[in-house]
């Protein structure tokens, strides 16, 4: 299984250990909003898969996740980060 749509993700799931590793150095690994999104989609899919029976998270660099930034600014004000529903797994036709 791969990820190439989500910059920030690297998906390994080759044996009974699939991996997620967080991509994203430069900046300490932190959480953006694209990856919150995909990683209930990544998690939902390594877990439907029979011969994974662990998964892995890890990073690359010196930090294993400065955190999530839990807003965004715009126009001067902040906004809640959207997950959509598939995510969440409110999407009856989602993962």
């Amino acid at each position: 299984m791969s990820n190439p749509s989500t910059p920030g993700l690297i998906v390994s799931d080759s044996g009974p250990i699939a991996t997620i590793e967080l991509d994203r150095p430069e900046d300490g690994n932190g959480i953006n909003a694209d990856m919150m999104a995909a990683l209930p989609i990544v998690l939902r899919r390594l877990g439907a898969i029979p011969e994974v029976k662990a998964i892995a998270i890890r990073a690359r660099g010196a930090s294993f996740c400065r955190g999530q930034r839990h807003h965004r600014r715009i126009a001067g004000t902040h906004e809640r980060l959207r997950i959509p529903p598939q995510a969440r797994g409110d999407d009856p036709d989602g993962v």
